[in-house]
């Protein structure tokens, strides 16, 4: 081999190599200097993880609400009246649609409606909503849909 075919070679290995690296070495400066890009892709936002106090009883088989129960599951949460106007019941229509659109993985997603009053719901709502167990002020079902879609995927164990 001549010697401009192995200065050839190398260089083009060299360049191979700090392309493949480049990526790897990029996001290990941008993580260790703390770097957060302005924009995100999600709609919502996640909820500061924070020690629940106080009881709460579950409406159904009237047992109490336990934090285990949040585990190993996304939970969609609206907080709202017990009385549940017309609002509180498109919510609770979205989040149950929502959780039906993630297909097979609608078994990773649990609905709660924490009631904020001493109002004890309809009957008829809660059978509506049977199973109800991300708060968001003006609910985008297609935007809520593509953010679980995304947590889903990046939360199953075999990826």
């Amino acid at each position: 081999m001549s010697n401009e075919k192995v200065t050839r070679s190398r260089r083009t290995f060299i360049i191979l190599v700090l392309v493949i690296l480049s990526p790897i070495v990029i996001s290990s400066f941008l993580h260790r200097w703390n770097y957060r890009p302005g924009h995100t892709v999600n709609y919502g936002e996640l909820l500061e993880v924070k020690p629940l106090q106080g009881t709460a009883t579950n409406l159904e088989d009237n047992t109490i609400f336990r934090k285990r129960q949040l585990k190993d599951t996304w939970n969609l949460l609206i907080i709202d009246s017990g009385k549940c106007d017309g609002y509180c019941q498109e919510k609770l229509y979205i989040i149950r649609q929502v959780r039906l659109a993630q297909n097979v993985d609608k078994d990773n997603v649990q609905r709660i409606w924490l009631i904020d009053d001493d109002i004890k719901p309809a009957p008829e709502i809660i059978d509506k909503y049977k199973g109800t167990k991300l708060v968001f002020a003006h609910p985008d079902p297609k935007k809520m849909i593509g953010d679980l879609k995304r947590l889903l995927k990046l939360s199953h164990p075999e990826h």
